[in-house]
């Protein structure tokens, strides 16, 4: 496709925007429809759109994704405080673990930290009520998305959810012993995203941390860590409560 002012043609179809920034549009010569965009446009939310209106792109759709992203990041960037709403923070688990956030389980080890995600995972699966008596989501049930690279499925995961009482159809794993590359790139990211389009979790745990982070970072450095995080929006998706993320300290 080629772009021109606001737009970006593509063959018998044109992609725009509301004069408010806050929906796609989408035209061909046969209809229009519009979605809402999110905070930051992705080769998945791209995709949906067009399947939504009736095209499938098969190649090229993150790099279009990027130049729809170019086009709104000058208008979307800054904005007048009066033109913010403010929102409550809302809550998975009040008041430790808020939603649409990044939150950190942390200590030594063998202290517990993935007894404790799991714990977190089975109660959420089943809309059960916290230890404290907070009940989230008026106890509805809701999906879990654990990434866990330490444990194996068979041997410790499973039989740990089930010890748990989680609803296991509700919670979705990640199989490392087929893929131990999986980490906090783009491509890692366009992964994990997909995941989180179709489970729509409310809780994402990833065990432990430094894992994802691969072997080329150091977590003692902020200059490096800053980057993965703030690219890491799936991982804030709207909708979805949280990243749990463990992390062992060393004494």
């Amino acid at each position: 496709g080629t772009e021109r002012g606001g737009e970006v043609l593509l063959p018998n179809l044109c992609l725009g925007f509301t004069p408010d920034r806050k929906s796609l549009v989408l035209r061909s010569p046969e209809h229009e429809t519009k979605r809402e965009l999110p905070r930051r446009v992705t080769g998945t939310f791209l995709g949906s759109a067009f399947e939504q209106h009736g095209y499938v792109i098969e190649d090229g759709i993150d790099e279009l994704a990027k130049m729809v992203g170019k086009a709104l990041r000058s208008d979307r960037t800054f904005k007048r405080a009066s033109n913010v709403k403010p929102r409550k923070v809302a809550f998975l688990w009040n008041p430790y673990l808020p939603l649409r956030v990044v939150s950190l389980l942390g200590g030594v080890g063998g202290v517990g930290k993935s007894t404790v995600a799991l714990r977190l995972a089975a109660i959420v699966s089943n809309g059960d009520t916290f230890p404290n008596g907070w009940k989230s989501r008026n106890g509805e049930p809701a999906n879990v998305l654990i990434m866990s690279a330490e444990d194996p499925l068979e041997e410790v995961l499973q039989p740990r959810l089930v010890a748990a009482g989680a609803d296991l159809e509700r919670i979705t794993l990640c199989d490392f012993e087929l893929d131990e590359s999986l980490t906090l790139d783009a491509e890692g990211l366009a992964i994990i995203e997909r995941q989180i389009e179709e489970h729509k979790p409310k809780l994402v745990c990833l065990d432990p941390i430094v894992h994802f982070m691969g072997d080329k970072l150091d977590m003692n450095r902020a200059n490096e860590i800053r980057p993965i995080m703030q690219a890491g929006y799936p991982l804030r998706y709207p909708g979805s409560a949280l990243a749990l993320v463990m992390r062992r300290f060393l004494w």
